[in-house]
Order: C-alpha cells, then sequence, then structure tokens
C-alpha cells in the first residue's frame, strides 16, 4: 500500500515512511455490497503526511469471486471527506499493528571454526574445533605427489 502526498511517496515497505501508514479492519463492514458482489472485508489505510499534516483514507473492499478473495473496490478520501469518515467509523474501526519493514537477522554469538583434521595419509574431514563432532560427512581426498631429484 502506498500513498503520494505533498511530493512525499508513503510506502508500508519504506523504513523512513511506514509509521505513517495506519491500518484498521472495519467490523461490520460498511459497504455490504459493490456491484451485486458481496463485501467480506473491508481494510481501510490512514495517512497522516509528515510534512504538512494532510489526511488520506484508502478503503479496499474484498470479496469472494468463483471461491478466492478478490479486491472489488478501491475508494479513496481527502481531507474533509476522509476526517467525516474516519470520525462515523470510529466505533467500527480496530487498529491493526504497525509491522517495521526492516527485518531483523539474528546474530551468532559464536562461531563454529572448522579445520582439516587428518584421517590418513591421503584423507582429511572437517571438524569442529571444539572437538565436539564432525562437521560435515564429506571426505576431502587429496593424492600425494612424490618426486625425487638426483
Amino acid at each position: 500500500m502506498s500513498f503520494l502526498c505533498c511530493g512525499v511517496k508513503y510506502s508500508k515497505n519504506d523504513p523512513e515512511t511506514y509509521w505513517c501508514i495506519e491500518t484498521d479492519i472495519n467490523k461490520p463492514v460498511q459497504k455490504k455490497y459493490v456491484e451485486n458482489h458481496r463485501v467480506i472485508k473491508e481494510i481501510v489505510d490512514i495517512l497522516t503526511c509528515k510534512k504538512n499534516g494532510c489526511l488520506k483514507v484508502k478503503i479496499s473492499r474484498y470479496g469472494t469471486f468463483k471461491g478466492k478473495k478478490k479486491l472489488l473496490e478501491v475508494e479513496n478520501l481527502s481531507s474533509k471527506k476522509a476526517a467525516i469518515y474516519l470520525q462515523e467509523t470510529f466505533n467500527v474501526r480496530q487498529r491493526q499493528p504497525i509491522v517495521c519493514p526492516i527485518q531483523n537477522v539474528p546474530i551468532r554469538k559464536n562461531n563454529d571454526f572448522k579445520y582439516g583434521k587428518v584421517i590418513d595419509s591421503e584423507t582429511q574431514r572437517a571438524r569442529y574445533l571444539s572437538e565436539q563432532d564432525w562437521a560435515s560427512d564429506y571426505k576431502i581426498k587429496c593424492n600425494v605427489k612424490t618426486y625425487f631429484q638426483n
């Protein structure tokens, strides 16, 4: 979901502007039918512009068509119409949590260092430095070549 307001593009996937967009779900839905299709879900995205404080609302209505969920209609409201809509639907909207678009990457606190443990004169195998276990089942074969010098 994205908005364009005052020359700034707001998106739920942008770490700079995701906090400006709030998402609500209307329960019960306010508009029951769209072109003979029954509305089963209404999602309301509310933008408060960080530049000038503008208010924009985007209402997405979903229904089922041939057993699949389908977007039926998107209604855009701004300024006074948006404020009136938000005031009228205050009691039926349920706020959804804001999800940060930056994903946490897990960090290991200890690294399992490996080295090549010699099994015989031609074979090595990866082993943990702590000598707890083998790091893999793969065996490395190195054919030894000897050269004689006269």
